[in-house]
């Protein structure tokens, strides 16, 4: 199928919110794990520096945390035609391993975490998936 690319994607010092319940509201990418000179999208890991946080939290700012982003703020079109653009982008915490640190995830995450079957946590805690 025909997919037209919009945009940019996540880069390094794009800041994103942060959209569980670790008590981190906004983060700062510092890299994009897909090699030297990578944009992310949704699905990618990235390494990220803590820049607000809220209420008591065992992270601080300023602290480096890897992130799964699970909605960019310009997606592509999908292969059936349809178009998802939240508007903004966002991300949850994880661990090293890939899992996520918080319990619950409020908002929209794209389906398209569902290429990766090691997002199928984060696709389980989200409220609701797009």
């Amino acid at each position: 199928g025909f997919v037209f690319l919009v945009g940019s994607m996540v880069q390094p010092r794009t800041v994103l919110k942060v959209i569980d319940n670790t008590g981190v509201t906004f983060v700062r990418c510092i890299t994009v794990l897909r090699g030297p000179r990578a944009m992310g999208s949704t699905g990618h890991t990235i390494v990220a520096s803590v820049r607000d946080t809220k209420g008591v939290s065992k992270i601080q700012k300023g602290d480096v945390v890897r992130a799964l982003i699970v909605r960019a703020k310009n997606e592509k079109a999908r292969y059936d035609g349809s178009w998802f653009i939240p508007g903004e982008s966002a991300c949850v915490l994880v661990n090293a391993s890939g899992n996520p640190i918080g319990t619950r995830i409020k908002g929209l995450v794209s389906k398209t975490l569902l290429k990766n079957r090691d997002n199928l946590k984060i696709l389980t805690l989200a409220t609701q998936s797009v």
